[in-house]
């Protein structure tokens, strides 16, 4: 049970987050911007997109892996 919890909220957490961050996303023109020549800009820049990046698949991928695994009686 504490498991189906898990697969249902992490997505749902990770949509909210990914769309709460998408605005700072799209400003930031994707993480690199011409005017931003510092190199811990960019870094953390990178850093940010490697985690938007990953809220996006989870948030697209969470569902059919919880169908997925619900299918195959594994849970």
């Amino acid at each position: 049970m504490k498991y189906k919890i898990v697969l249902i909220i992490v997505p749902l957490v990770s949509g909210i987050i990914f769309i709460f961050f998408l605005p700072t996303l799209i400003s930031r023109g994707v993480g690199y911007n011409k005017n931003v020549y510092d190199g811990i800009d960019i870094f953390f820049a990178w850093v940010e997109n490697v985690i938007m990046i990953t809220f996006f698949f989870l948030t697209i991928f969470g569902p059919l892996i919880y169908l997925f695994v619900k299918s195959k009686k594994i849970i």
